[in-house]
């Protein structure tokens, strides 16, 4: 997974709480677009997807968010682990990298392996155009 640096509990901290994403509403809405467009060149429409990523809470740094599905539903509760090996990421910050204007993909949330298409991840995490120019659009429109 090239594109994808490891977890850091900072990432999840450095989030914007529910209340302070409101505001930035009208930044994203401005660039779906521009997004949709982006998603389609590079065949990422059933692959991935945008979201306010925000948090209701905080982790400690040895928590992760977890989806559960139980039935019909689902959950995302903090979980305690080292071993994530039964778990793949879902949802990712897309954050600048470095001074070589590279973008990397943070891990946020996890589910287990056994939900999460190995697939639809392994096309997303491999597809550095469509990271990389993705990162420059959200650069572009500020959208942080």
């Amino acid at each position: 997974m090239a594109c994808v640096a490891p977890y850091s509990p900072e990432h999840f901290t450095a989030l914007l709480e529910f209340e302070n994403v409101i505001d930035k509403i009208p930044i994203v809405e401005a660039s779906a677009s521009i997004a949709g467009e982006l998603f389609s060149k590079h065949g990422m429409v059933a692959t991935a997807g945008l979201s306010m990523l925000h948090k209701h809470f905080e982790l400690s740094d040895d928590e992760l968010l977890v989806e559960e599905v139980v039935g019909d539903q689902s959950f995302i509760r903090p979980v305690v682990t080292e071993d994530k090996s039964s778990l793949l990421p879902y949802m990712f910050k897309l954050i600048e990298s470095g001074e070589d204007g590279a973008f990397k993909l943070i891990p946020l949330e996890y589910a287990p392996a056994a939900i999460v298409s190995n697939e639809k991840l392994q096309h997303l995490v491999s597809n550095e155009a469509f990271i990389a120019e993705f990162g420059t659009l959200l650069k572009q429109h500020q959208v942080k």
